[in-house]
């Protein structure tokens, strides 16, 4: 369950489970937001065809912010097979991926700032404020 927002605008601490239908309901509150989700979906779909285990949603895209730029997620990597994907997902250019799923998209390697997985560094705001992160099972999503 996507939980509520701490008093500047966070998720509230933790990693939160939802499917994708929830994230829509939750943060699919305008058609920018909307538009942002499309490309989501889609790059939930690559990476579901691919054994992607778990994915994590970040960025101002779960927050209160009317109009995010974009989502940053990022993916576990263990059991995924690359050649199962979009090779876009996990090489080439960083703005072609922007441009085709409309998000930043890490693999959950180490973030080079912090030294942390991605998946713990996204889980403070830039002030280092704790915050939630969404977690989606690919492989429970019925596309």
């Amino acid at each position: 369950m996507i939980p509520a927002f701490n008093k500047i605008g966070n998720l509230l601490p933790g990693k939160h489970r939802a499917t994708f239908a929830e994230i829509k309901g939750r943060f699919g509150f305008n058609e920018h937001r909307l538009l942002l989700l499309e490309g989501f979906k889609n790059l939930l779909i690559e990476l579901k065809r691919a054994g992607c285990d778990e994915i994590w949603l970040n960025g101002s895209f779960v927050t209160k912010k009317e109009f995010p730029e974009n989502y940053d997620m990022c993916f576990q990597i263990k059991g995924v097979d690359p050649d199962l994907m979009d090779p876009l997902i996990c090489s080439g250019d960083r703005d072609e991926r922007k441009k085709k799923y409309r998000g930043d998209i890490f693999p959950n390697f180490i973030e080079g700032g912090s030294g942390k997985p991605f998946d713990e560094f996204f889980q403070e705001d830039r002030d280092g404020n704790p915050k939630g992160i969404i977690v989606i099972k690919p492989q429970e999503e019925n596309d």
